[in-house]
């Protein structure tokens, strides 16, 4: 899949999305939250099942105990809520909008918003994330470079994003999420769907993400992308093209 291609099937999309109805346009919209929700959260080692989201996000399972399980999918609705709200501002996400999409992740379950003060070890990276003193810095021109990446597609652009935020991973919970929904962001403005990373393919995302965390690699990150991207595009084209 050419990144070209890509752009053609995002353009046709955008296009033609007023064939769809309101309806057919909310239904995409909440099954991809759903799965969203569910694979960004399983992959944390939640216990709910798929069914059991798709009720909460839909409010019907309010007989059920508020536990951290269910928090955390109250909690990555509402940052996904925050995030495209803030995307209306037509403007790239800075310091005060991540760090507050950080602390509706981690709502009610631990701290978050704040960067991290002690240092971290991640089992089963071989990648260390950098000391408290360091990761601040990184963020600092993490920010100042995040306008200007020096990318030519989406999909790069929007993985680099997300691998530089894991790499320093600068809060001490939530940093997943909250990547994630930094990189749906940079992929939003530009006009593509936002995407999820399957937890089928999670060990694969893996391996890619130390290529970039020890050996500045991206591509194969970039490469996965723009699979997960085609995949929302085509759920997308198969409605209009019915209607």
């Amino acid at each position: 899949m050419s990144y070209e291609e890509l752009c053609r099937k995002r353009d046709y999309v955008n296009s033609n999305l007023s064939k769809l109805s309101t309806e057919q346009i909310e239904a995409l919209e909440k099954e991809f939250e759903c799965s969203y929700t569910y694979e960004s959260t399983k992959i944390k080692g939640n216990r709910l099942s798929r069914d059991e989201v798709r009720s909460i996000l839909e409010n019907n399972a309010k007989d059920m105990e508020k536990d951290n399980d269910v928090l955390e999918i109250t909690d990555h609705s509402k940052a996904f809520r925050f995030m495209k709200m803030y995307l209306k501002k037509n403007t790239y996400l800075d310091e005060e909008a991540v760090k507050e999409i950080n602390a509706i992740v981690v709502e009610d379950i631990s701290v978050g918003g704040v960067y991290r003060n002690v240092n971290l070890l991640i089992p089963g990276r071989k990648h260390v994330p950098p000391s408290p003193e360091k990761a601040y810095y990184k963020m600092k021109k993490y920010f100042n470079e995040l306008p200007y990446l020096p990318y030519e597609t989406a999909t790069e652009k929007a993985m680099y994003a997300y691998a530089m935020f894991m790499k320093i991973h600068p809060f001490v919970d939530g940093n997943s999420r909250t990547g994630k929904l930094i990189m749906n962001y940079v992929l939003m403005k530009e006009g593509f769907l936002p995407i999820y990373i399957p937890k089928e393919r999670y060990k694969e995302y893996v391996k890619a993400f130390e290529l970039f965390a020890l050996e500045d690699q991206l591509e194969p990150l970039s490469k996965l992308a723009a699979e997960f991207e085609n995949a929302q595009l085509d759920k997308y084209i198969e409605k209009i093209d019915l209607a």
